[in-house]
C-alpha cells in the first residue's frame, strides 16, 4: 500500500551511486538534497504511522448498471443512493482530491469499512489521475494496456465504459479479476503482450501505464533505488516506445490516449512522447490538459499540457507518488 516517506531515511543513505544518478537526472543535485533533507524529517519507521491512499472514485463499485445494458443515468442515480457523502468520515480519513481519501493504516485493510462490500479500492492519489482525464467515457470502449491489478481498470468500468484490460501476466491478470470481482465489476481481459496485440475493432480510449523503473514510487519503495540501472531505464524506454506505437493504431478518428509512467526519469516520459511525436508514421497529437481536469495537480503541469508529478512537490496532501502523464488524441 502507498505508504509515507519514512523509510528514505534509513535507506537513502545507502543508495548506489547509480540510483542517485537517476534521481539527479530526474532532480538534480539540489532535488537530491530536498528528498535526502524529507527524509530525514519524516523520522523512523516506529515514529510515523504508515498512509494509505483509498481511491474512492465516483461509481468505484456497481458496475453492475454498466454490464446489464442500463443507462448511464440509471448508474448515476444507483451510485449516488449507494454511495453518498460521508465516507472520509466513516474511514476516518481525509479527501484530498475530491477522489481520493487518505488516512492513517496500520492493520488489515480488509478490515476497513466497506473493503469487503467493494466499496472502494486501495490506490495512490496520483495513480488515480491518468484515468480520470478521459472525459465521458459512458457507453465507449476503452482499453486498459499493462492493466494489473486493476485500479485504473475499476476507474474505466465506474466511468462506464466497456472495458478490455490486457496484461502479458495471466498471474497479475487473476489478481485483476479478483479485485473486480469484490468491486462488483467486469472486464474482458486478454493475457497478451501489448506489442504484439491487436483490436477487433478501433477503440474510443485506451490508457497505457507503461512498465517503467517505477522511480516514482521511492517514497513507499525506497529500495526501488538499489535495484535500477542505466541499461534497466534503456530496456523500459525500448518497450515504452513499441507500446505507444502499437496503441496508437487502435483509435478511433476521434479517440484519446493517455500514457503514463510512475518514473521520474524524463526519458521515459516528455522523450517517449517527443520521439513519438517525430515519427513520420505519427498518428496523435497533444491533447493539453487543463487545470480544471488536474485538479490539485495543476501545479504539475507543463508548458505544453502534459503533467510530470514530483512527490516533493505535494507534501502537503501528504506525498504522493511520481508521474509523468500525457493525453494525445486522433491527428485526423
Amino acid at each position: 500500500f502507498p505508504v509515507s516517506g519514512w523509510g528514505l531515511k534509513m535507506l537513502l543513505p545507502r543508495v548506489q551511486s547509480g540510483g542517485r544518478t537517476l534521481l539527479a537526472d530526474a532532480f538534480g543535485e539540489a532535488g537530491v538534497r530536498v528528498v535526502e533533507v524529507a527524509a530525514y524529517e519524516s523520522g523512523c519507521p516506529s515514529a510515523m504511522p504508515e498512509q494509505t491512499a483509498i481511491a474512492l472514485e465516483q461509481g468505484s463499485v456497481d458496475a453492475i448498471a454498466f454490464s446489464s445494458g442500463k443507462t448511464a443515468e440509471h448508474t448515476a442515480q444507483l451510485l449516488k443512493q449507494r454511495f453518498g457523502p460521508g465516507w472520509a468520515e466513516r474511514l476516518d480519513g481525509k479527501l484530498i482530491d475530491g477522489r481520493t481519501i487518505r488516512r492513517e493504516f496500520d492493520g488489515d485493510i480488509a478490515a476497513l469499512d466497506g473493503y469487503e462490500d467493494g466499496a472502494w479500492w486501495v490506490q495512490d492519489a496520483a495513480a488515480a489521475l491518468p484515468a480520470s482525464l478521459f472525459g465521458d467515457l459512458a457507453g465507449k470502449d476503452a482499453i486498459d494496456l499493462c492493466a494489473a491489478p486493476g485500479g485504473k481498470t475499476a476507474q474505466l468500468i465506474a466511468a462506464g465504459a466497456n472495458v478490455i484490460a490486457i496484461d502479458p501476466s495471466k498471474a497479475r491478470l487473476r489478481t485483476l479479476r479478483d479485485n473486480l470481482k469484490r468491486l462488483g465489476m467486469s472486464a474482458t481481459t486478454i493475457a497478451a503482450e501489448g506489442q504484439s496485440y491487436t483490436p477487433d475493432m478501433p477503440v474510443d480510449a485506451v490508457l497505457i501505464d507503461a512498465p517503467c523503473s517505477a522511480t516514482g514510487t521511492l517514497r513507499r519503495r525506497p529500495d526501488v533505488l538499489h535495484h535500477r540501472t542505466r541499461k534497466d531505464i534503456d530496456e523500459m524506454v525500448t518497450i515504452q516506445r513499441d507500446l505507444l506505437t502499437r496503441a496508437a493504431g487502435w483509435l478511433k478518428a476521434d479517440g484519446r490516449l493517455i500514457y503514463a509512467t510512475c518514473s521520474l526519469q524524463p526519458e521515459e516520459g516528455e522523450a517517449i512522447i517527443a520521439d513519438y511525436l517525430r515519427r513520420p508514421d505519427c498518428r496523435l497529437r497533444v491533447d493539453p490538459i487543463t487545470a480544471d481536469e488536474a485538479g490539485q495537480f495543476a501545479p504539475a503541469l507543463t508548458a505544453d499540457g502534459m503533467m510530470r508529478i514530483k512527490p516533493h512537490d505535494f507534501a502537503a496532501l501528504g506525498g504522493v507518488d511520481g508521474f509523468f502523464v500525457a493525453r494525445l488524441k486522433s491527428a485526423s
